[in-house]
This record gives C-alpha cells, sequence and structure tokens, in this order.
C-alpha cells in the first residue's frame, strides 16, 4: 500500500472514463474539410503530438506551424464550432474505460474531472450520461497545472494526498510539477509511452486498494 493515503483523486476525462481518444483525433481532420487526406492526417498527428493543450492554442499553432496561414478570428470560431459538433454526439454513446464505473461506486474521498477539453463540453457530457457522482469538473481553457494548484488549496490538502490519473504525459508532467502522484493509463488506442518507473494501469478493474498499491 502507498505510505502517505489519497484524499482527493483527479481524472482526465478522455483515455480515463471515456474510451474516446479517437473520436477527438477525428474530430481534428472533420474540420479540415477542404485540405486533402495527406495534410489531415498531419493534422491529427500534430494533435496526438501535442496533448494538453487549449484546443484553441493547438489549432492557431496548426495554422502558424503546419499550414503556414494566419487565419481570421471568424475562421477560428467557425472551426472551433465545427469541432464541438463533430465531437458532442460520438462522446454521449462512447463506452466507458472498463472498470471506471465501479471503481467510482467504491470511492468515499472527492473525485475530480481534471481536462484539457473545454469545460461547458465535459460538463454536459456528464449530464447526459448521468455522471453526477464527481465534486468538480474542470476542464480548458485553464490548463491542469493550475487547476491541481487551485485544489490542493480548495481542499486543504497536501500535493502528495492528490492522485492524478492520465493517459499523456503532458499529465503527469502537470502531475509532478505541482508534487501530486500520478498513474499512468494505457489508452489502447493511443498509448503513451510512460517510463518504466511511472506506475501504469491497463483499466480499473484491480479496484482502488490494488490502485493505490501500484503508488511508490
Amino acid at each position: 500500500m502507498a505510505a502517505i493515503d489519497i484524499r482527493l483523486l483527479c481524472l482526465d476525462f478522455d483515455g480515463v472514463v471515456l474510451e474516446s481518444n479517437t473520436i477527438r483525433d477525428t474530430a481534428w481532420g472533420a474540420i479540415f474539410p477542404d485540405q486533402s487526406d495527406v495534410v489531415r492526417k498531419r493534422v491529427i498527428a500534430f494533435h496526438r503530438a501535442n496533448p494538453g493543450i487549449d484546443r484553441a492554442v493547438k489549432l492557431r499553432r496548426i495554422y502558424s506551424e503546419l499550414l503556414h496561414q494566419s487565419p481570421s478570428e471568424k475562421r477560428i470560431t467557425h472551426q472551433l464550432a465545427l469541432f464541438r459538433n463533430a465531437c458532442e454526439s460520438a462522446l454521449i454513446v462512447a463506452p466507458f474505460v472498463p472498470g471506471i464505473e465501479a471503481l467510482l461506486s467504491e470511492l468515499d474521498i472527492p473525485v475530480i474531472i481534471l481536462s484539457a477539453a473545454r469545460e461547458e463540453e465535459i460538463m454536459a457530457v456528464c449530464a447526459r450520461r448521468g455522471l453526477n457522482g464527481f465534486s468538480a469538473v474542470l476542464g480548458g481553457p485553464t490548463d491542469k497545472y493550475q487547476h491541481l494548484q487551485h485544489l490542493s488549496v480548495e481542499y486543504d490538502l497536501p500535493v502528495s494526498e492528490i492522485l492524478m490519473i492520465g493517459d499523456q504525459l503532458s499529465d503527469w508532467h502537470a502531475a509532478t510539477q505541482v508534487g501530486c502522484q500520478f498513474v499512468g493509463r494505457i489508452a489502447p488506442d493511443r498509448p503513451a509511452a510512460f517510463e518504466p518507473r511511472i506506475p501504469t494501469i491497463k483499466d480499473f478493474s484491480l479496484g482502488w486498494s490494488e490502485l493505490k498499491a501500484c503508488l511508490p
């Protein structure tokens, strides 16, 4: 068992609560219908290589670094709306990560959703799917590092008693910069290259006690 107990659990959403990474990937390609298949694949690759970034920032970087264009703010707003529409209905029916529902019903500590996706969209998906047991749903454009810092103060907890579970290296970086505990989830559709020293799980079928036992 971990020497320090966990009193607050933070979960990434895509790839940790829902198996929804491929939904996001597809949406990034879909918002460039005027581009070739090759360019759309490059856009998706750029998205995968740059996780944890607010989508408006990421979209501007795609235009600047990949397409070498300077779109108008009207164009950016239009494409962000396309992205949201491309994700919305698919997220409602995306499967849960195995074991997550049982884990959530087992826990008696606060559980926070901590996503890079837009906060109001994650809240809407949770409401549609009956996921009402979270203490808070936090998302972009505020980054996870800032959220974790604020949560430590809000709950008056040492950062060592906060556990972040994410499926991307950006999640690990945010947690370790703050000083939180971290467990990586190896998502089947987008496995992150976690170092061997980082504890990882494939899903949540092991249960809460066994999950905490993964911690150093």
